[in-house]
């Protein structure tokens, strides 16, 4: 299935590489509440693993939100809590 039209939400098909950097993100959710912090770490885990900027927090978006698009990632999880979130990239893996 190409890429533009994989199935969003719980049904994201990841490759290897997009599946290592969820588990980072896991990783600064479980250990940080800052949301300067986690803006900070994300940014970090998306340049680490070679995604790209903006096919990183796509990424995230689709899983989280079901949208290619959304608010500032820190932020967002600091005003709906992090265990929301936790859940639903624990979900893809």
């Amino acid at each position: 299935m190409p890429r533009a039209q994989r199935k969003l939400g719980n049904q994201t098909k990841m490759d290897s590489k997009e599946k290592d950097f969820i588990r980072n993100i896991l990783i600064i959710l479980e250990k940080d509440d800052n949301p300067d912090k986690i803006q900070s770490e994300t940014f970090d885990a998306i340049k680490k693993s070679g995604l790209g900027v903006g096919k990183g927090f796509k990424l995230l978006y689709n899983i989280i939100l079901n949208s290619n698009a959304g608010p500032r990632f820190g932020q967002y999880v600091a005003e709906v809590g992090k265990d929301s979130i936790i859940k639903k990239l624990k979900g893809v893996l």
